[in-house]
């Protein structure tokens, strides 16, 4: 596949969207649970509907794995993370100053004051760099192949599997912590790569950037459960 710099922008946007709203949907199936679990009002809200509620978490779930696989899948025609960061090592003259300058300089038709002297300063990752930020997810993504991969593709998608021992062997695989730092280590890698490097030439700084996305859906989520109730 022979991406372009416009290209590669786009489908960059996109892995990006989809990252967010898969942790969307998993952070928020975890709240409710957390929410029903040290809030009486919250479970009995659950448990006197519990078939609706059951309902919503189940699509949560389902829904989560959906958009995981298309995150972590490496199938003809997709374009996930892994396609994107063989694409990004592949054209480091993507993140060039040059580069970044063009990118700058969409829709506009004069050159703002400030542009030359904040190329200037940009930071271009080496080859290296890019390999580093690619491989910062090479346990996340074994974790996925071992455990969601499976889920997805013979369960969620097609039920393949249908024996109620095999598919609880799969679901048993999961760890709600090692899932956790997968979608960490996920966000840490779009702001690196998209935030820091294409948007702004900045020189990215793996492992430093806060997540505040559980916090931000555990409120949200208790906020709206909580007006349920009251």
């Amino acid at each position: 596949m022979t991406v372009s710099m416009e290209g590669f922008g786009k489908e960059m946007e996109r892995v990006n969207s989809d990252i967010r709203q898969t942790i969307s949907l998993f952070y928020t199936f975890i709240s409710m649970h957390n929410a029903a679990a040290t809030d009486r009002k919250i479970f009995n809200l659950f448990n006197n509907d519990a078939e609706f509620w059951n309902l919503q978490l189940y699509a949560l779930q389902q829904s989560m794995i959906i958009c995981l696989g298309r995150v972590f899948d490496h199938v003809p025609g997709s374009f996930g993370i892994n396609m994107l960061l063989s694409e990004m090592v592949k054209h480091p003259e993507f993140f060039s100053k040059e580069a970044l300058r063009a990118r700058r300089m969409v829709g506009l038709s004069e050159v703002p004051d400030y542009l030359d002297e904040y190329v200037a300063a940009a930071y271009e990752p080496t080859v290296a760099d890019l390999g580093r930020i690619h491989a910062s997810l090479s346990s996340h993504r074994n974790s996925y192949a071992a455990a969601y991969g499976k889920i997805r593709s013979l369960v969620v998608a097609h039920s393949i599997v249908r024996d109620r021992s095999q598919i609880d062997a799969f679901f048993g695989k999961t760890v709600i912590a090692d899932a956790m730092e997968m979608f960490k280590a996920l966000m840490n890698v779009m702001q690196a790569v998209y935030y820091d490097l294409w948007l702004n030439g900045r020189e990215p700084s793996l492992g430093s950037y806060r997540f505040t996305e559980p916090e931000r859906i555990e409120s949200m989520t208790r906020a709206a459960l909580r007006r349920l109730v009251e």
